[in-house]
């Protein structure tokens, strides 16, 4: 019987290991987004731009990721919570799609970030 209980303890931990990142499935910015958020230092840039699993941060408004549902491969509907140059407002619904390696994030206000290509 411990043979068969270590062997579904096995196949659970494969089978975690094999599943999918969580969106975003890693860090995506430009060149500036990256930098920061490898150092956590901003290089004074009025345009930079970086996702990562804890949200969308560019250089007036951070928005948290508060939910991520597939709606399909590359393919995700989003719920966040952004703060605008210190301003907070309620969530915001949007979407983001996966193509070529980038991320493209559109908010339901129009707000549109994208292509937003992973962190090397």
């Amino acid at each position: 019987m411990r043979g068969i209980s270590a062997l579904f303890v096995l196949l659970g931990l494969a089978t975690a290991a094999g599943a999918a990142e969580p969106f975003p499935g890693g860090t995506f910015g430009e060149k500036d987004g990256c930098r920061y958020a490898r150092t956590g230092e901003s290089s004074g840039a009025d345009d930079f731009l970086f996702l990562n699993a804890e949200g969308i941060t560019s250089s007036t408004a951070f928005c948290a990721l508060k939910k991520a549902t597939a709606k399909g491969k590359g393919a995700f509907a989003l719920v966040l919570a952004c703060e605008t140059e210190g301003e907070s407002g309620g969530d915001e619904t949007g979407s983001a799609t996966l193509k070529n390696d980038a991320w493209t994030v559109t908010l339901e206000d129009g707000t549109h970030w994208g292509p937003i290509k992973r962190c090397r």
